[in-house]
């Protein structure tokens, strides 16, 4: 489900910024850079004050060297293939995320299509992740 800006938990590490991430970002990004999204405990309303902010990142090419992670990132590189095959990752994440950038909508028809097709049988077929 894509939540709001606002109903994201930012108490304890500083809001994202989409300026500072693409500012830490290799030169090429707009060629290797397909997609970027929120998710995790701060969106599902179950932070605690441990909880670092889930970040996933979808590339195409090579796996970029990102040096700019801040404290309170947890990094996920996607490549559009193995993105495209699916996993069992994206059930977590298609229950609540923020979709930051997703300009061939790659990132939300899978996320729909596990929202459609999977979670709605999922529930007692595996331990929450």
């Amino acid at each position: 489900m894509q939540v709001a800006w606002s109903q994201i938990d930012w108490t304890g590490i500083p809001p994202f910024s989409l300026e500072t991430f693409l500012s830490a970002w290799p030169e090429n990004r707009s060629s290797s850079l397909c997609g970027l999204l929120l998710f995790g405990s701060r969106l599902r309303g179950r932070a605690t004050e441990r909880s670092d902010l889930d970040i996933g990142v979808l590339y195409r090419g090579p796996r970029p060297d990102f040096p700019g992670r801040e404290e309170s990132w947890d990094l996920f590189f996607w490549n559009v293939r193995h993105w495209r095959l699916g996993f069992i990752l994206q059930i977590e994440v298609a229950r609540a995320f923020y979709i930051l950038d997703d300009p061939d909508r790659i990132l939300e028809s899978q996320l729909q299509a596990v929202q459609k097709f999977i979670l709605p049988h999922y529930a007692g077929y595996a331990p929450r992740l």
